[in-house]
């Protein structure tokens, strides 16, 4: 266990230092991706607000919409982590056999690394959080909301991780999975509440969609980091996190275990 754990340490410290190697870079693109969706989603939503002459549009008011489109990409981020191209790179160019020889496997090297991806982009949106309480004043939101909204967020990003994971490993089968990785993300911007609240769907399409596993992803852990979810919702998407991972996990397993008698490590 000791062996276990000082591993894990070694592989998130050693992936630390190489998400900060470029700290310039680093800063640019925390700068860049933040600012620029925020930008177009405050002009889109006041000419929105403006046009419609309400005070709230799916329970939102206009200030909270703009918060919403902080939290949820910030959020987003925290949960998709490394993003893309997790394993298939290593299966593409042969890179798979190293960690085959790895005193771990390859799915806990991967994860920790995921997870490391997560603590410093959860530090970023604890930084973006205050930059706009600073400016625009405090939200009301208790500290159990916020801790269920973290927790939430944490399992989120290991349902991604198996998720990315599972359509990854065709790579033992097809030439490319990038285009199912874009996909992924085309569904959590859309079915997730990254692109909008899904407050404003129609009640029936959010009824179905409250079941796929995107919403979990970001939406309700946006949802209750706002203040705007309470508990019933955090166990009711606690468990349907559980549930999607228990089925991507069986998943994965079953695919690893057929895919690695296709796999021949020379690399395409």
């Amino acid at each position: 266990m000791n062996h276990f754990l000082k591993l894990t340490y070694q592989i998130f410290a050693m992936k630390l230092r190489e998400i900060f190697e470029y700290r310039f870079l680093f800063w640019m693109q925390f700068i860049g991706s933040t600012l620029g969706p925020l930008c177009i989603a405050y002009f889109l939503w006041m000419a929105i607000f403006e046009t419609s002459q309400k005070a709230q549009i799916g329970g939102y008011t206009f200030n909270m919409m703009i918060f919403y489109y902080i939290m949820a990409p910030s959020i987003q981020k925290c949960v998709r982590g490394m993003n893309m191209r997790m394993i298939s790179i290593d299966i593409y160019e042969g890179h798979l056999t190293k960690y085959l020889l790895y005193p771990t496997s390859i799915f806990h090297f991967k994860l920790t690394q995921q997870l490391a991806h997560y603590f410093v982009d959860l530090i970023l949106l604890v930084i973006t959080v205050l930059i706009y309480i600073y400016f625009f004043g405090g939200i009301e939101v208790s500290a159990i909301q916020i801790l269920m909204g973290l927790i939430l967020s944490l399992f989120s990003c290991v349902l991604y991780f198996l998720i990315e994971i599972r359509l990854e490993l065709y790579a033992f089968w097809t030439d490319t999975t990038w285009s199912l990785s874009v996909l992924l993300r085309f569904l959590i911007g859309f079915l997730g509440g990254t692109i909008a609240p899904l407050s404003i769907y129609p009640e029936w399409a959010y009824n179905i969609i409250q079941y796929t596993p995107f919403p979990h992803l970001v939406y309700f852990p946006t949802r209750l980091m706002m203040g705007m979810a309470d508990f019933r919702v955090f166990l009711f998407s606690l468990t349907s996190i559980l549930l999607w991972s228990l089925i991507a996990f069986l998943s994965v397993k079953l695919t690893w275990k057929k895919g690695l008698y296709e796999y021949t490590g020379v690399g395409i």
